[in-house]
């Protein structure tokens, strides 16, 4: 699954999953800057992280990765 890391108007978001993370759908995977306008990245499925780039954050759906997580913001 490819996510945008720039979802409208405002700036782009700041990925703050890695490669080989595992996170959960809901989970926040990309902020804004302090100050900005624009829409935190949640997401959209279980996986790893297989890619982030300047542009999106690659998630590959219902692979297990690393121990390296990041926490669900309920």
């Amino acid at each position: 699954v490819r996510m945008e890391l720039k979802q409208h108007i405002g700036v782009p978001a700041e990925a703050i999953a890695a490669v080989n993370s595992q996170v959960v759908k809901g989970q926040i995977i990309g902020r804004i800057p302090d100050g900005k306008m624009g829409s935190f990245l949640h997401a959209s499925v279980d996986g790893v992280v297989t890619a982030v780039t300047k542009d999106e954050i690659v998630i590959a759906a219902g692979r297990e990765g690393s121990d390296e997580k990041i926490h669900r913001n309920d």
